[in-house]
């Protein structure tokens, strides 16, 4: 199992969370690899997937500003869940963290898994009703 940075061979490979609200675009078309690819590509973002026997099961996205990382995106493929697989990404986040002396992490979550960023040590800052996820919120991690 390794996380590295996205490559072109990745974007042939499906890639679900099993989540619509996750998986799908705001018209319902599946969000593929390349998108992730795209993005990293824009230096805007650094996107990233874990892969684990030549099959890509997670995907991590970042924004990372002077002092602030957004987690775009983390998502482990539903089969891979309950296996600990996403706290193995956040780790890899967190040592990008460390090492571009980063002081906080925000997040969007939706509400069904508020638990788990809360037992990383998130806190809740504004709840709000997104339209794809419905109940929502601002989460936000400071660092040191």
């Amino acid at each position: 199992m390794v996380v590295r940075k996205i490559c072109e061979g990745d974007c042939c490979q499906e890639f679900t969370t099993g989540e619509a609200k996750f998986d799908l675009d705001e018209h319902g078309n599946l969000i593929p690899l390349s998108f992730y690819l795209d993005r990293d590509r824009s230096g805007q973002y650094q996107s990233f997937v874990y892969e684990e026997n030549g099959e890509v099961i997670g995907v991590l996205c970042v924004e990372i500003t002077e002092n602030l990382l957004y987690l775009s995106r983390i998502g482990i493929k539903n089969t891979y869940r309950n296996q600990h697989k996403g706290y193995y990404l956040h780790k890899y986040m967190m040592d990008l963290v460390q090492e571009k002396r980063i002081k906080a992490i925000s997040a969007m979550a939706h509400y069904g898994v508020f638990g788990w960023f809360e037992d990383l040590g998130y806190r809740k800052v504004h709840e709000y009703n997104d339209p794809l996820w419905g109940k929502s919120a601002l989460m936000l991690l400071l660092i040191g």
